[in-house]
């Protein structure tokens, strides 16, 4: 009898012990977790944040560009992105000739390195405006250059297209450079030989003609510079 009623009172106890605590969800400032609080820190939300040591702190980096040939280095992202779309973004993979936009260098491909375009260029219209926004195309450059400086406003004595004249200037040297052969024999030679083969001399005519040639190529690259800045400062805004 007596073990009967001391499971009783044990029964009852823990039946009081749950309808006190088991409440369901607590809240963190509950009450029931106050002497647990005194004992720990409370729980705090942080961020997540990472502490860098004070020598890397002060530490610039710089960015170096990565095209072969070219390393020049910047202080900001901002300032290798400008100079790599002024200078390695639109390059035409044949004369690497840098050009200011990507409808420039689609001209320039079309019209100088196509040879589909230079047989359809001589039956119908086929050079395009240099205004992207433009869709007018015409049946010589000479017609485009009338658009450009009539409806875009484009400058009177801009250089448009400045022909090269690669092919005639290497004709004219070739036969040059065959009449300085012709006459580069001396009729008195510098050196007397019997039964060999005769000495090479230097030629004074022949090495300025090279010079000359070489001074061409430099001309006709600021030249080509030239117009290309220009054409940028020309160009609607």
């Amino acid at each position: 009898m007596e073990v009967d009623m001391i499971d009783t009172k044990t029964s009852n106890k823990i039946i009081e012990t749950l309808l006190e605590f088991g409440v369901g969800f607590r809240a963190k400032n509950d009450p029931f977790f106050n002497d647990v609080n005194k004992l720990e820190n409370p729980i705090r939300k942080l961020g997540v944040y990472s502490v860098l040591p004070e020598e890397e702190l002060h530490i610039q980096r710089s960015v170096v560009c990565a095209i072969p040939n070219c390393n020049k280095e910047f202080d900001t992202i901002f300032g290798y992105e400008s100079h790599y779309n002024s200078c390695h973004r639109n390059i035409c993979n044949i004369c690497h000739k840098n050009l200011p936009s990507a409808h420039l260098l689609d001209l320039h491909l079309s019209e100088k390195h196509d040879s589909f375009f230079a047989v359809q260029s001589k039956t119908k219209a086929m050079f395009a405006c240099y205004v992207q926004e433009c869709e007018s195309v015409f049946i010589n450059p000479e017609d485009r250059k009338d658009h450009c400086i009539t409806i875009h406003k484009f400058p009177h004595d801009f250089r448009f297209d400045i022909k090269s004249g690669a092919k005639t200037d290497s004709k004219l040297e070739v036969d040059d450079e065959a009449t300085v052969e012709g006459e580069g024999t001396s009729k008195q030679p510098f050196q007397i030989s019997f039964g060999h083969s005769k000495v090479k001399t230097f030629d004074t005519k022949n090495y300025a003609k090279v010079l000359t040639k070489n001074q061409k190529k430099k001309t006709q690259i600021l030249d080509d510079n030239k117009m290309v800045v220009d054409l940028i400062a020309s160009l609607p805004e």
